[in-house]
């Protein structure tokens, strides 16, 4: 059995949450999610590019993305406030955001997206300005289903392009260029999905109906397959690392599976069930208190609470490999 363990810097994050009788009945031991404010408009729930990315103590921002022939084919963007529970509608971004667009946040002022589609259009946004600008294609046309960004805290910023392709770029902050990196073991499609786990690895869904997770490795350039996923994942697949040892997922697959992955012991454990089936569009994002959900394919809004958490202290990261 191989594992890896990465200690981050977490800082506490006081949430105000309101009422929490929306609680979900639970598991012991599961922990619980808690119906929050609905995304802003009924008449357009979250679709096909519904992404999330978490910027500061209080703000997430969310991408609403759409359904084919569905209007308005706008790229609704949002803001969430953690402390006030509520959603403000920001700038569009500059167009129709669909499968395979994405969100990360970069640090700073900025935010950076695909924008899916079947294009090869990369937007910055900035948080101060509300406003949008065009930054270098990526390399190759045709992003869309499983098309996803990670960035890891420093000049770059990684990307699947999905599409039923095992392409996987770097984007370089500071020189707006892209760079081709070591494929993926096998094709990604809908569910794929990327989360930095801090220092030297990247882990990742395929997606497409399949079980396979994997770990790339930034200085080696290389990938490894790890445990797989207890079940099939399909579109709303998602991933959300804690800041310490476990990374957090959703299924997808119109199902309410949610699981969580044990970085030290290469091991999947399933948690309590989301409150509804999740679909196109489901993403997740993780704050100190939490991970927030978006349930794909409606409105809803979710927050999930572990049933504890370590706040840990060490900046430093360490990678462990051994036989139990």
């Amino acid at each position: 059995m191989k594992g890896r363990l990465c200690l981050t810097a977490v800082s506490m994050l006081m949430l105000t949450l309101g009422s929490l009788s929306a609680l979900v009945p639970t598991a012991s031991g599961q922990g619980s999610w808690t119906a929050m404010a609905d995304t802003p408009d009924p008449n357009y729930p979250v679709r096909m590019g519904g992404s999330l990315t978490y910027v500061s103590s209080d703000y997430i921002y969310a991408f609403q993305g759409h359904a084919s022939g569905e209007t308005p084919q706008i790229g609704k963007f949002w803001r969430y406030s953690i402390s006030g529970n509520a959603w403000t509608s920001m700038a569009d971004a500059p167009s129709e955001v669909a499968w395979g667009g994405a969100l990360t946040w970069a640090g700073g002022d900025y935010i950076y997206a695909l924008q899916g589609n079947g294009t090869d259009n990369f937007w910055r946004y900035s948080i101060s300005g509300d406003s949008w600008t065009t930054v270098a294609d990526t390399p190759t046309w045709g992003v869309r289903w499983g098309g996803s960004l990670a960035w890891t805290m420093d000049d770059f910023i990684y990307a699947f392009r999905g599409d039923y392709t095992t392409t996987f770029w770097r984007y370089s902050i500071s020189a707006n260029t892209w760079v081709t990196m070591t494929a993926a073991p096998d094709t990604i499609h809908a569910g794929g999905a990327l989360a930095w786990a801090g220092g030297d690895y990247i882990y990742a869904l395929r997606g497409n109906g399949t079980t396979d997770f994997w770990c790339y490795s930034i200085s080696g350039g290389s990938w490894e397959t790890m445990a797989a996923t207890p079940s099939a994942v399909g579109e709303g697949g998602a991933l959300a690392h804690d800041g310490g040892d476990y990374i957090y997922a959703l299924r997808g697959n119109g199902t309410r599976d949610f699981w969580r992955y044990n970085i030290s012991t290469d091991r999947w454990e399933t948690m309590n069930t989301t409150p509804a089936a999740v679909g196109m569009g489901g993403a997740l994002s993780y704050t100190d208190g939490g991970i927030y959900a978006l349930r794909g394919n409606s409105t809803d809004f979710w927050w999930f609470k572990p049933e504890h958490k370590i706040y840990l202290p060490l900046a430093a990261c360490r990678s462990e490999k051994g036989s139990p």
